[in-house]
């Protein structure tokens, strides 16, 4: 069994919900944000993470997610939904 050391961001639609699970493998020692943005860049919502699995219930925001930026201490990843 693998297991992964890097961040991973997924969508996915359970329980008539959508959620956007992100997923960080290491210990962290300081605040660890998610910024989720639309397509002019503008943040819909800053959400706190935590080591381990996140879930994020995104199927209120009016507005489409199209970026999501993940910052912890150690890196930051941007990606495109």
């Amino acid at each position: 069994m693998m297991i992964a050391s890097r961040i991973t961001i997924m969508v996915e639609n359970l329980h008539k919900s959508i959620w956007l699970k992100i997923f960080i493998p290491y210990k962290i020692h300081q605040k660890a944000t998610a910024h989720l943005k639309n397509k002019h860049g503008d943040v819909l919502r800053n959400v706190v993470l935590f080591e381990g699995n996140n879930a994020i219930d995104i199927s209120n925001i009016n507005d489409k997610i199209e970026q999501v930026k993940v910052e912890t201490e150690s890196e930051t990843i941007l990606s495109n939904l």
